[in-house]
């Protein structure tokens, strides 16, 4: 069976500004994010309010998906705030870092995870804001 002549390859069109800004700004806006706020990665629990919340909170530590645990933050509040997913996310951090020795700080969690977990939500955040300016002003920029 004799092969059939090959089709002479399709150049794709160049880029325009407009796309080469659409396929870049949102990778702009990560790295933006990353380097603004890429060390907190390698901070300790600080005692704002990772103290209360984390660190020396009981249904943290260990955490337990009881009434009296983490599920506990469905029916409550917790210093004034009612923020259950964030809770469920951080006992879920909390269960996978838990040691039981405490280190010099008397957290049995790492910190690095948590910051770490915070630094990726952050990022995630700006690239939602990115896409909802960009739906509601019908352009990249």
């Amino acid at each position: 069976m004799p092969k059939a002549p090959a089709q002479p390859r399709r150049l794709e069109p160049a880029a325009t500004p407009r796309e080469t800004a659409e396929r870049w700004i949102p990778w702009l806006l990560v790295a933006a994010v990353v380097l603004s706020m890429g060390s907190v990665v390698t901070h300790s629990f600080t005692s704002v309010d990772d103290t209360s919340t984390l660190v020396l909170n009981e249904r943290m530590n260990p955490p337990r998906l009881t009434s009296d645990g983490v599920l506990w933050y469905w029916a409550n509040r917790h210093l004034s705030l009612y923020v259950p997913v964030t809770q469920m996310v951080w006992a879920a951090l909390a269960a996978a870092t838990y040691v039981p020795t405490a280190d010099e700080n008397e957290a049995h969690l790492d910190p690095h995870v948590f910051h770490g977990a915070s630094l990726f939500f952050h990022a995630i955040s700006t690239l939602f804001a990115y896409g909802l300016l960009r739906r509601l002003l019908r352009r990249p920029w």
